[in-house]
């Protein structure tokens, strides 16, 4: 896909721990509230933040933020690949926010969870 859709108000995943002792964890959930973009020499947009609203957490509050609401900025990844036969190598460089969507999730995702029972 190359990109991610980002809609206000869309349930989402927290993919990194941002604040272990405040709840802030990898597969935190919580709702988009906000998102910053730049534009590229492209003329294409890119998301460089993002704040999120976290229900479950506890921690410290930030200056200029509601109750709950994190911000969640984005991380960059080097990849090096190399051809196995001609020894040819590249990097390339990642991008992007550390949430996912989270209108459905994997069991992977959901081991450890409380969930209600529906019936």
């Amino acid at each position: 896909m190359g990109w991610l859709p980002l809609v206000t108000g869309m349930p989402v995943i927290i993919g990194e721990n941002y604040d272990v002792n405040g709840g802030i964890v990898n597969g935190s959930e919580g709702i988009l509230k906000s998102v910053h973009y730049e534009i590229g020499e492209n003329g294409q947009q890119h998301a460089t933040s993002c704040i999120v609203t976290v229900p479950n957490s506890s921690g410290d509050l930030l200056p200029y933020l509601a109750p709950y609401d994190i911000a969640v900025l984005e991380e960059t990844h080097n990849i090096s690949i190399t051809h196995p036969e001609t020894k040819h190598s590249w990097t390339f460089q990642q991008r992007q926010l550390p949430i996912l969507p989270a209108f459905a999730i994997t069991d992977y995702k959901a081991q450890g969870k409380t969930l209600p029972v529906e019936g």
